[in-house]
């Protein structure tokens, strides 16, 4: 039992980073963590009774100490994270649209001028042709 206890305290130290853990609170840790491996096996047992009790109580107290305002749902924590990203792209979006619309409006009158233009020389082609019929009649 003994080994595993060891083994579990080693594996303790080896999960510390310093990016999650402050340095000084590492240290504590540490510190903690070799006085329990130098106890004998009746105040390893209190020590664990007493540590469980103290987590235990703290972790009851979490909830009076944090408004429930505080916590927020976790859609809400996703829509925080990802709202710069939908606004960004929808910005480019409307953009986008814009642009297209305004390119797609002047072809359209490009085509509705090269229309009439066709039409009015259609027009005046034939009354060329009814003006030639009336001067040959």
């Amino acid at each position: 039992m003994e080994d595993m206890e060891e083994a579990g305290m080693e594996e303790v130290h080896i999960q510390f980073k310093d990016d999650t853990i402050r340095e000084n609170v590492q240290k504590k840790l540490l510190n903690l963590i070799n006085k329990y491996k130098e106890l004998n096996d009746e105040d390893k047992e209190k020590f664990q009774k007493q540590a469980v009790d103290t987590l235990t109580k703290t972790l009851q107290k979490v909830p009076e100490t944090i408004p429930q305002k505080a916590i927020s749902p976790s859609w809400l924590v996703l829509c925080q994270a990802y709202f710069p990203f939908i606004l960004a792209t929808s910005c480019v979006t409307f953009l986008l649209v814009m642009g297209v619309r305004g390119v797609y409006r002047c072809i359209w009158k490009q085509k509705q001028r090269y229309i009439q233009k066709k039409k009015l020389k259609q027009q005046k082609a034939e009354a060329k042709l009814q003006s030639a019929k009336k001067k040959e009649e």
